[in-house]
């Protein structure tokens, strides 16, 4: 059985389709951890999801189109998906080096936020260990600044 999307996890939908716009315009590209953090749905069957929203007309076909073409991108982008490898990674800042505890911790709390394991790869993972880094004031966060 699929799962019915909320009106809110669509609207999340849209917004990262936008954003996706945003970062083209800047020629920044959208990481693969703000992606899944902002809502996104998995890259397995991402293309079926956001094809039944559209067929619902729950997004529209440009909406489609630019979220299809992420994931496809994305989706065939090297990344390991192998916990172990991904866990065993070292990550240092500064002096303070990230401990196999906190990396299990982190793991989890993407688990807790909906990811699952199979979602999980090395981008998605690193990103989350610089907003854990940020979050602890490992090193500092930059804003975007952008010019008029």
């Amino acid at each position: 059985m699929e799962k019915r999307y909320s009106d809110g996890e669509v609207l999340k939908l849209k917004k990262i389709a936008k954003t996706i716009i945003i970062c083209k315009k800047h020629n920044m590209p959208l990481n693969r951890y703000d992606y899944y953090m902002k809502g996104g749905v998995s890259f397995k069957n991402g293309e079926k999801i956001l094809y039944n929203l559209y067929k619902e007309g729950r997004i529209t076909q440009i909406e489609y189109a630019i979220l299809v073409k992420y994931i496809e991108k994305e989706r065939y982008f090297g990344a390991s998906r192998n916990k172990d490898f991904v866990l065993a990674t070292h990550y240092q800042f500064g002096n303070i080096v990230i401990t196999a505890e906190e990396k299990k911790q982190i793991w989890n709390s993407l688990n807790e936020f909906g990811l699952e394991d199979g979602d999980i790869d090395d981008l998605v993972f690193a990103g989350a260990i610089r907003a854990y880094a940020i979050e602890n004031g490992l090193i500092p966060s930059k804003k975007l600044v952008r010019k008029k």
